[in-house]
């Protein structure tokens, strides 16, 4: 058979229990000779080999679209690993984009030393061919010490649901939100105002992906490819307690990153 093929990109990543992926771009251009003989090209797919089991699945282009962003580069192969297994069908594609923006501040003004943790995420969600679903939250949480004579004088945690939120990728981010929490150690509730942005300072810093397969009880496959990608930043703006006399004035954040998780789930009955 004389195909003029080309491998778009035939990339392995070795998994746990002998789990690899190859992904495979269609043969074209074959000759007409070749097609009476033979039949049309095969159809992209992506085969997964489990090498301890035996088992072998092949999946069509679309699916080989969704999983081939969370195969590593690095694992590129010159050869084709083909198998024989039947193509299973109508599978079910679950799409997830989470974005997140993280810092921590600390102040000490007098005897006071306060602690507070943000993290703002956004997400989107959509079961192919359906609408993207998008969500918003804040968490994190409040420590002050009084460290002349050292005693806890406010903690607890709080929380949002669709704060006043944008993340832009991994470049920046900006977060206004007012939030009440009860504070455990004053007993009371504790509101403050805010107000912050995240910068990108660097290059990406982490850049990790990862693949896991298994069959459920029912025989259902399920494939769940996931890439965490993490960023240094510099978090500036203002946390206002309302209500107290204490103000936390941000100059800069201890620490800060933006991330970017982007995971893809396929079941196949």
């Amino acid at each position: 058979m004389r195909y003029s093929s080309k491998i778009l990109g035939s990339r392995r990543s070795a998994l746990a229990g002998g789990l690899a992926i190859w992904v495979v771009s269609a043969a074209v251009g074959p000759s007409l000779a070749d097609a009476a003989r033979n039949g049309p090209p095969k159809p992209d797919f992506m085969s997964i080999d489990d090498s301890a089991g035996g088992h072998a699945e092949r999946f069509d282009a679309l699916t080989v679209e969704y999983l081939a962003p969370f195969v590593d580069d690095e694992m590129l192969r010159a050869d084709v690993f083909v198998t024989k297994g039947e193509v299973r069908s109508a599978p079910t594609t679950t799409l997830s984009q989470e974005r997140e923006a993280v810092a921590t501040f600390q102040s000490v003004q007098g005897c006071l030393e306060t602690f507070v943790l943000v993290i703002a995420r956004t997400l989107k969600e959509k079961t192919v061919p359906g609408p993207w679903i998008r969500t918003r939250r804040l968490d994190g949480l409040v420590t002050q010490v009084d460290v002349c004579n050292d005693v806890v004088t406010m903690s607890g945690d709080f929380s949002s649901d669709d704060p006043e939120l944008r993340i832009k990728d991994l470049r920046s981010a900006e977060l206004e939100e007012t939030v009440t929490f009860f504070d455990t150690q004053g007993i009371r509730q504790v509101t403050f105002e805010i107000d912050l942005t995240w910068t990108a300072t660097g290059p990406i810093s982490q850049d990790t992906k990862s693949c896991s397969k298994e069959m459920t009880p029912d025989g259902e496959l399920v494939i769940e490819c996931s890439r965490s990608r993490q960023r240094p930043a510099v978090a500036t703006g203002t946390i206002l307690f309302v209500g107290t006399d204490f103000d936390f004035a941000v100059g800069g954040s201890d620490e800060a990153f933006l991330m970017a998780t982007d995971s893809v789930t396929i079941e196949l009955p």
